[in-house]
């Protein structure tokens, strides 16, 4: 940022104020900042930036800022922080819940516009906000996490307090029958990838430094990373550029339940993770034997059964229309067993399956056909896992997850394929995996 842009920046009490001139020189693509919103802080001001993105969390995005309030107030950093909002059309009144619970420290609310508009295009300004604002470090917040606690803030700002680029990752007990992208797509596919053992790597709950927050807003950024597929976006690429990882236990994370996205939330991990590993261009996968996992909490919830039932309607419709393809796509699913929700997909057939996805996407360049594919084999696995873990405990559980990573593991290193040169393009389109209109 140049120094004259950066002298216009200018402190207004607990308000910080920026002119439209001043936004435009400091960020290259500027958010929309909603009336009423406190503003950009200076190089000087601003040492720390708590962030959230948010849509329609009003009922629980006040916890979350109260926690980081706290957080900040514990470390001294009242002074030197600001928090920043970025919501995404809330009708429900997000922004001003935001606004309230952040006082008395100073804040930003933002909004963003385009034709693509979704978590990732949030978490993309707020990344450009750090950047703009100079700020050493940042922490990435859910909004509708409803077991914050204020040492969360220190432990991530902690981890991150380095000089070369570095994202933190969280480490939760969760909800058994939650976090299955992350159980059976994103840990494992990380490490049998990219060789790096991140445990949540699409957590929401993250902290970077600025170098990290510069080198990220290079990465050439598909569509899917503007939507769900932001975190794997962040996380892979790290991996990928071989960038420090931090894991940091932040203990138990309840939030609002993830499986009404189960499909077409997973469809935006897959998309944005086979970006990511078509750019590495290779698999890489680490030498090193996983260390206990202690992730699964005794706390266990069963999603409710209505979207479960509606889910598995649109799977078995999807695998019967497409059972051909699906075979020559993935060879594997040939063998399987059939099942109330589609297929019994086990652990080694779900290792296979994965295997089979990345060889046919390194040999055919198919982006979309391999992701849309594989989101139905994924839902099958997860309802198998359901009827596996039935009766375990949350150490049973833990064993089953890391036997499953390290039968992925081998299998796609049993079956090493070069990616092509060509890097399949950036947009996106849901299709058949699309959320349903109310």
């Amino acid at each position: 940022m140049s120094r004259p842009a950066e002298d216009r920046l200018r402190a207004d009490g607990a308000s910080l104020v920026a002119d439209d001139e001043t936004l435009a020189a400091v960020c290259p693509h500027p958010p929309q900042l909603l009336p009423g919103a406190d503003h950009a802080p200076s190089t000087d001001e601003a040492k720390i930036v708590v962030a959230i993105p948010s849509r329609n969390e009003a009922a629980t995005i006040g916890g979350v800022v109260s926690a980081a309030v706290e957080g900040l107030r514990r470390l001294g950093a009242e002074d030197t922080a600001v928090l920043v909002n970025c919501d995404n059309g809330s009708t429900d009144g997000t922004p001003d819940a935001f606004i309230a619970a952040a006082r008395p420290l100073r804040s930003a609310r933002m909004s963003v516009d385009g034709a693509i508009t979704g978590k990732g295009s949030n978490v993309l300004r707020l990344l450009e906000y750090c950047r703009a604002a100079r700020a050493d470090r940042m922490v990435l917040l859910d909004a509708d996490v409803r077991s914050i606690e204020p040492e969360w803030i220190e432990r991530l700002l902690d981890s991150v307090d380095r000089p070369d680029p570095v994202i933190a990752t969280p480490v939760y007990r969760r909800n058994r029958f939650e976090g299955n992208t992350t159980n059976h797509i994103a840990w494992p596919l990380m490490r049998a990838v990219f060789g790096r053992d991140v445990r949540q790597p699409i957590a929401g709950d993250f902290a970077f430094n600025l170098p990290f927050v510069e080198l990220a807003l290079t990465w050439p950024v598909p569509d899917s990373a503007r939507l769900y597929g932001i975190d794997i976006w962040l996380t892979a690429n790290a991996a990928s550029q071989g960038t420090a990882i931090a894991s940091v236990p932040l203990g138990r994370k309840i939030h609002n339940p993830g499986f009404p996205k189960i499909l077409y939330g997973s469809q935006q991990v897959i998309d944005a993770l086979l970006h990511a590993v078509v750019r590495h261009g290779r698999i890489s996968p680490s030498d090193g034997v996983l260390g206990p996992r202690c992730s699964a909490d005794e706390v266990a919830m069963r999603p409710d059964g209505a979207l479960v039932v509606r889910a598995t309607r649109k799977v078995r419709t999807y695998i019967a229309a497409h059972a051909e393809r699906i075979g020559s796509v993935l060879p594997a699913s040939r063998n399987l067993q059939s099942a109330a929700w589609g297929f019994r997909v086990g652990i080694a057939d779900w290792a296979e399956l994965l295997a089979d996805g990345l060889r046919y996407l390194a040999t055919t360049g198919e982006l979309a056909t391999t992701r849309d594919d594989l989101v139905a084999m994924y839902f099958c696995r997860v309802m198998t896992y359901w009827d596996e873990i039935d009766g375990l405990t949350a150490q049973g559980v833990d064993r089953m997850l890391t036997s499953q990573t390290d039968a992925i593991c081998e299998a796609v290193c049993q079956r090493p394929v070069p990616f092509p040169d060509s890097i399949p393009p950036v947009g996106f389109t849901a299709g058949y995996w699309a959320p349903e209109v109310p």
